[in-house]
């Protein structure tokens, strides 16, 4: 056996499947690749391996062409045994900052199992409606027009911070239902805002059914306990328990937005079956968007669409209608705190300077410094990645020049 013990196979989609290395490392590969793998999961050396791949795909390589064949496919993945190939890098799992663990697996796995069996597809799918109806009708029929000005705060902000666990379980009790391996939940950073997350990696294992219902299992508990506490309050008349149903339910909405990494967007990527969705996404743009290929667009735009795979153009789009999500809300971030923009700096040292001396308090700290933060951290995104394309540019430059 000429592949590492501890990795598996396992199918994608019609066409592609997923190795997952011992390590726990996860990628996709085409039909060509899984025959590959299994010639050599199952042949006793290398010398019988050649001879099974020339055998299957009509070739007649030596054994340096086939261990050539087996770098570029396997080699840096710690699938191949005695793998001479350097590790390749993660690509995924790079957009949360600063992760810290608090709930280890053993601890979620045992909060979920209560509930692990309303992940089934047989009962989630009809759950989820069943939930997701119960809050919309007792607000029309029942909630108070002053709802806000008799909420016990205290409370709410409990049963509020509640949910961001309710969310989490939700993921890891759908991965668990699976039988596969979950980590634990965890605090990080996404963009300036701090968020919870779920370890669920071995999710991409699953079919896209279960996938799915896994990314959407965070969005149901909140639905459900959104449901609960809306039945609470019918049954008590406590408008504290409606308040935090609503306040839930827009959170939900919030979940589905398909261009920033929450359930939306996970979503949004199985049904299209494209992991990786923003980073190809933003390839595809960025090779729509170069010269030659506007200048086949105006000159021929009929023809040139009919000549752009379908998936193409969907993930053009998506990357397109994202810029101009992140652009307007810079634009809109500039025009509005015009002045808090300009001064920035200045105000970051001044708030440096108070926390020195010890006399930084909440109140100096306002939201609208949080927003203008979230404006220079998306400038310095752009201006970061737009130099790292023109490095990459003039370093193929460089190399074509070689080459000559």
């Amino acid at each position: 056996m000429l592949i590492t013990p501890g990795t598996s196979i396992h199918e994608f989609d019609k066409s592609n499947w997923v190795i997952h290395s011992a390590e726990g490392r996860n990628f996709l590969v085409n039909e060509a690749t899984f025959r590959l793998y299994n010639i050599l999961a199952t042949a006793p050396g290398l010398s019988e391996a050649k001879q099974a791949f020339d055998d299957q795909f009509g070739l007649n390589l030596d054994l340096e062409q086939f261990k050539a064949v087996l770098a570029k496919s396997l080699g840096g993945y710690n699938v191949l045994v005695n793998d001479e190939v350097p590790t390749r890098p993660v690509l995924t799992g790079n957009y949360l900052k600063l992760k810290v663990e608090f709930m280890p697996a053993w601890l979620v796995h045992a909060l979920s199992k209560p509930f692990q069996w309303l992940y089934d597809p047989a009962v989630f799918w009809i759950a989820f409606l069943i939930c997701a109806s119960v809050v919309p009708v007792v607000y029309l029929v029942a909630a108070p027009d002053h709802v806000l000005a008799k909420t016990n705060y205290g409370l709410y902000l409990g049963l509020l911070y509640a949910t961001m666990i309710v969310h989490e379980l939700g993921h890891i009790g759908a991965c668990a239902r699976c039988g596969l391996k979950h980590g634990g939940v965890g605090f990080g950073f996404y963009f300036i805002m701090p968020v919870m997350y779920a370890d669920i990696t071995e999710i991409w294992l699953a079919n896209r059914s279960r996938r799915i219902i896994a990314n959407l299992a965070g969005v149901f508990n909140e639905v459900l306990y959104a449901s609960i506490l809306a039945l609470v309050y019918w049954l008590t008349g406590n408008e504290t328990y409606l308040a935090v149903a609503l306040t839930v339910v827009t959170m939900v909405a919030w979940q589905f937005n398909p261009f920033v990494r929450f359930d939306g967007y996970w979503v949004l990527s199985d049904l299209t079956n494209t992991p990786n969705l923003l980073q190809k996404a933003n390839d595809t743009f960025q090779r729509g968007t170069r010269w030659p290929a506007l200048k086949a667009f105006v000159t021929r735009p009929l023809l040139t669409l009919r000549q752009t795979p379908l998936r193409h153009t969907g993930l053009f789009a998506y990357a397109l209608l994202n810029t101009l999500l992140w652009v307007s809300i810079m634009l809109y971030t500039f025009i509005v705190h015009r002045e808090t923009v300009l001064h920035f700096p200045a105000i970051v040292w001044h708030l440096f300077n108070k926390a020195m001396d010890g006399q930084l308090a909440w109140t100096d700290i306002s939201r609208k410094y949080l927003t203008v933060l979230l404006f220079y951290i998306l400038l310095i995104r752009f201006a970061f990645l737009r130099i790292r394309q023109l490095n990459l540019r003039d370093t193929m430059v460089v190399r074509a020049l070689r080459l000559s």
